[in-house]
């Protein structure tokens, strides 16, 4: 089983809500950290999801990057509507990835 875990950070580090204020395109962030049991997972879910770019007439971006067994995950929007859509998709995209997966079994080793 995958635990996502995820949060807003704002400007000082700590942990709240994002400003409607802030200044920039997208002032809308959620930042999370998916685990994987191993980096070659990790790796493997990270090709697929980097596939499926934001549109460029999108009101979001999304960057990623994987750090040893986990992906890290930055969602940025206008709107909390946008953001809320965009981080909904992804974890579709995110459950449909580990389904796969773990269908085939775990990934041979480079």
């Amino acid at each position: 089983m995958y635990t996502v875990y995820s949060y807003f950070q704002g400007k000082s580090g700590t942990i709240m809500a994002p400003s409607i204020g802030s200044k920039g395109k997208f002032p809308f962030q959620v930042q999370m950290a998916v685990p994987f049991p191993s980096g070659r997972e990790a790796e493997i879910a990270h090709k697929s999801l980097a596939v499926d770019a934001e549109p460029k007439r999108s009101r979001c971006h999304r960057s990623m990057r994987v750090e040893n067994t986990v992906m890290h995950v930055t969602i940025e929007a206008d709107s909390a509507r946008a953001l809320r859509t965009s981080v909904n998709s992804f974890f579709d995209h995110v459950i449909l990835v580990t389904e796969t997966i773990a269908l085939f079994g775990p990934p041979v080793a480079k």
